[in-house]
């Protein structure tokens, strides 16, 4: 299993277009295609204080189907982006490439973040980038060890558990009801969530110590 970063210009995404228009950055926590939809979970932060001009514009990018985002403060909003199956993330979905995160830059390129099992998939994914005119660079390609990577199983879990609101306080579902959806039991569940929670959060202070001093 091997991680890769992937550096794109992506003409007329929403994401390059705040961040060129209003310095404002974003971080991608989850993309996932949903009928003739590609719904994009997102952190959306705008260091000038302009949160409301950020999701303005948003709203107002033709790729840009439908939102839904809750304002935090003047500089930080969260939420949901739909937009068409035709953007380059439906390449991406469709690949056999694994989403992990994505973000922008202060330049207004986009940082993917993707696990792979071998090379041609990424080769594939690259070249059918590149003929959208989408402008792509390789920034890492590393290997990863197997018990630093999420189970299908434990994936599906934790993304359960937020899609219906284990995390949030209060809870909107409980550890039993959440369990009985998966038909195991409560200590069961709470081990998974425990394994997945401690892989995602080493992974992240892992990639938080590679990336110290910033991108770009």
């Amino acid at each position: 299993m091997m991680e890769t970063t992937l550096s794109l210009r992506i003409p007329k995404d929403w994401m390059t277009e705040i961040a060129e228009k209003y310095g404002a950055l974003v971080k991608v926590v989850a993309c996932k295609k949903m009928g003739t939809r590609v719904h994009q979970l997102v952190e959306i932060h705008s260091l000038e204080g302009r949160i409301e001009e950020v999701l303005r514009a948003i709203n107002s990018n033709r790729h840009v189907l439908a939102t839904t985002i809750t304002r935090v403060d003047s500089v930080k909003a969260v939420g949901c982006v739909a937009v068409s199956s035709l953007t380059p993330y439906a390449l991406l979905l469709k690949s056999e490439c694994t989403f992990l995160s994505g973000e922008t830059t202060s330049e207004g390129r986009i940082i993917w973040n993707l696990l792979i099992s071998k090379n041609k998939p990424l080769q594939e994914l690259v070249n059918a980038l590149r003929a959208q005119g989408i402008s792509v660079n390789l920034q890492k390609l590393s290997r990863v060890s197997t018990s630093e990577v999420l189970t299908a199983r434990q994936e599906e879990i934790l993304q359960t558990a937020l899609d219906r609101g284990f995390f949030e306080h209060p809870k909107k579902i409980g550890l039993r009801e959440l369990a009985r959806a998966f038909n195991i039991s409560a200590s069961t569940l709470s081990e998974t969530l425990r394994k997945g929670l401690k892989k995602n959060i080493e992974l992240y202070i892992q990639e938080k110590e590679k990336n110290k001093g910033g991108l770009g």
